[in-house]
């Protein structure tokens, strides 16, 4: 899971999602115990001491990069990711990436889409 994509999701939105949450109708089922196959680290930053806010709807390019990093996070999918981690300076790229040393799953553009976006998809 993006953990670090997480903290930057607005106060209002994170109750927002808390809140649908705890409204749906609880699940019976037996969940196994989790099983880690990477180092987790200790911490995911620093506490967060202030409000995040969310950008204003009305600015169009803030708000679209607000759906896409924190809420939806097309950029874990979409970025590549060079040694230094994700290259920002080619955002909706795609990418293909090795998954478990044997199998290659491709990650498509969203380039293509143009200015309508994901609506027309």
């Amino acid at each position: 899971m993006p953990i670090h994509m997480y903290r930057r999701i607005s106060d209002d939105d994170a109750r927002a999602l808390v809140a649908y949450l705890r409204a749906q109708p609880p699940v019976k089922n037996v969940v196994p115990k989790s099983v880690y196959y990477m180092k987790l680290p200790r911490a995911y930053g620093p506490p967060i001491k202030q409000e995040v806010v969310a950008p204003p709807r009305t600015d169009r390019g803030k708000y679209g990069a607000y759906l896409a990093v924190p809420l939806g996070h097309c950029i874990d999918c979409h970025t590549p990711y060079t040694d230094k981690g994700m290259d920002m300076t080619r955002i909706a790229g795609g990418l293909t990436e090795p998954i478990l040393a044997a199998i290659k799953l491709l990650r498509p553009s969203a380039a293509h889409l143009g200015n309508r976006g994901s609506s027309g998809w």
